[in-house]
């Protein structure tokens, strides 16, 4: 099922009346009705939105905006503000992060930070909603949290860039932080997601978080970096940390954006 007919699954299953395609355009002086959906957000005790996800993980979200008399408003372009570790996934077609379309929705997902408490704010004009993320330690999978105190790439960094996608090409344009790297010896940390089932592996991916599965790629595009080693790496669902040499791949049908080369473990 694709996202937006999820999302307007939801709408209905919450409302005693249909969604009314009868369009009204932005306009940052109205007032509206501002929601963002999700397939497993629930409200707590405190009557707060919350979201609960695990480290690392990514989940796809949506912002929902109707005027008073309950038809959905087009061309609403948000500001999205994340108190926390938490960051906003790049664009891409499952979230564009583009306008609000004709049935009022705007497709948008976040990549959960480290064990706590984060706050996502959507606003436009004097228009907000609020959603508060509970991230929930990798250990509940006995899995080991990053530490990235002597990486010289961070993940945050990695995933801030920008990802279009031409007709069957992925297109990156990537963080001042991130270009002054390519070509160096950088080192970074992360989980292995093996592409063949050799013990050693000279041809893998590396992820910001433990892939739960090999479709389903945690952070997306600029989450992920393919690894090439010529010894090898042992396989290891642990989190490991190498050095090698950067690659910015800014235009590939593959999907791939990073790739770290003559990759090794750092002792």
């Amino acid at each position: 099922m694709k996202l937006r007919n999820l999302f307007l699954t939801l709408l209905v299953a919450s409302s005693h009346t249909a969604v009314i395609f009868a369009n009204d355009e932005a306009d940052k002086s109205n007032v509206y009705s501002f929601k963002i959906l999700s397939s497993s957000a629930y409200t707590d005790e405190h009557g707060r939105q919350m979201l609960d996800v695990i480290e690392g993980a990514q989940s796809y979200l949506a912002l929902y905006v109707v005027n008073h008399a309950g038809q959905p408003v087009t061309d609403v372009k948000p500001k999205f503000t994340i108190s926390g570790t938490s960051v906003l996934m790049g664009a891409s077609d499952a979230a564009p992060l583009k306008t609000t379309d004709e049935s009022g929705i705007m497709e948008f997902g976040i990549v959960a930070g480290v064990k706590g408490l984060d706050q996502l704010a959507v606003s436009y004009g004097v228009n907000s909603a609020e959603l508060h993320i509970n991230i929930i330690s990798l250990n509940i999978h006995t899995f080991d949290a990053l530490s990235e105190t002597e990486s010289s790439l961070k993940w945050r960094e990695l995933m801030e860039a920008r990802i279009e996608y031409q007709d069957d090409t992925v297109v990156a344009s990537f963080p001042s932080t991130i270009m002054q790297q390519a070509g160096e010896r950088v080192n970074v940390v992360g989980y292995m997601l093996p592409l063949d089932a050799d013990t050693k592996q000279r041809h893998f991916l590396l992820t910001s978080a433990p892939p739960s599965c090999f479709y389903h790629i945690p952070g997306g595009p600029a989450g992920v970096i393919e690894v090439f080693s010529e010894d090898g790496i042992e396989a290891s669902w642990a989190s490991i940390q190498l050095s090698g040499t950067l690659v910015l791949i800014d235009k590939n049908s593959t999907g791939i954006v990073y790739q770290l080369e003559d990759a090794m473990v750092r002792k």
